[in-house]
């Protein structure tokens, strides 16, 4: 065998090989052949599609594609897994008035930012702490808003690589005392506007790409019920901010989706052949609109109890 004739096989093996990739990485891992002749690839690739609320850039307030109203009532604040809100708040009033102003991880507390690297350096959480005062500006201009929708998992504050920025001027240890004391003080200052805040607690997890395994396991005809989960299994830093928030609960209302999602020690990855996720955490886009639905985010927001800091 010449060496041309090896190179040009090493060739035609590498580009198999690069194929094979692509095609695993598009499809979340699962191989091209199904054992379910109903389904097709691309109603899965739509099952998991990212989840970005309204817009895939919701950051500013002159974006007319973030909100349904020029009057909106309700501001969906947060991170990524605030975004996922808004399928299922509308879906349990399509006439509601929403905007939506997030920005991916920058979590809603006013005044803390986190410092997690590699990816998000000092100028990056000096442009979350802009993001979040911009936001509070916003809302003590503003005249109709009357509730405020927050989340976050709030990893980025806890991780042991994380720093948190105060201020602009200090940097400290990730600290959940620290991380307490603003969520607790900025759900305080937007009630000294006249608003109410609700928080959504990050959906139950397990640590696992959830989606994917509803994925192949939909491709494959596996019994998807594989996928769901124990609440013994939420990874240290979930159950760490179940507990922070199910104190703050005690003070402001608290949307506890893992009380929805979660009964007799078992939680649901789907409803029927709905995915509730898209990936480890977030929902996805059908799995929002749905449980949004059965259990009316709009009027567990709009309808909540009175507590008094």
């Amino acid at each position: 065998m010449n060496r041309k004739y090896i190179l040009l096989l090493s060739l035609i093996g590498s580009t198999f090989f690069i194929v094979v990739g692509l095609m695993g990485l598009q499809t979340k891992g699962f191989n091209q052949r199904t054992n379910n002749a109903k389904i097709k690839i691309q109603t899965i690739e739509d099952k998991i599609k990212i989840n970005h609320g309204m817009n895939s850039s919701c950051e500013s307030f002159t974006n007319q594609a973030c909100r349904t109203s020029d009057k909106p009532e309700i501001l969906i604040w947060g991170d990524s897994y605030a975004m996922h809100l808004t399928e299922g708040i509308l879906s349990s009033n399509p006439k509601a008035k929403i905007i939506q102003i997030t920005k991916s991880v920058c979590g809603p507390i006013f005044d803390l930012a986190p410092i997690y690297l590699p990816d998000y350096p000092l100028n990056w959480a000096v442009g979350c702490l802009t993001f979040n005062q911009d936001v509070k500006n916003w809302l003590k201009q503003n005249n109709t808003v009357k509730y405020v929708v927050l989340s976050s998992p709030f990893l980025q504050y806890l991780s042991e690589s994380s720093s948190l920025l105060l201020n602009k001027r200090e940097i400290k240890h990730a600290d959940i005392n620290l991380l307490a004391m603003h969520i607790e003080n900025t759900l305080s200052e937007i009630k000294s506007m006249g608003i109410t805040p609700v928080i959504f607690t990050p959906p139950p997890a397990n640590g696992t790409d959830l989606g994917a395994c509803l994925a192949r396991s939909t491709w494959l005809g596996y019994d998807i019920n594989r996928c769901d989960f124990k609440t013994s299994d939420f990874p240290e830093h979930r159950v760490k901010v179940y507990s922070l928030l199910k104190k703050i609960s005690k003070r402001y209302h608290v949307v506890q989706l893992e009380e929805l999602l979660c009964h007799n020690d078992y939680c649901q990855s789907h409803i029927g052949s709905t995915f509730l996720y898209m990936d480890s955490g977030h929902l996805s886009r059908e799995g929002s609109s749905t449980i949004g639905k059965l259990n009316n985010f709009y009027r567990m927001i709009t309808n909540n109890s009175t507590k008094q800091p």
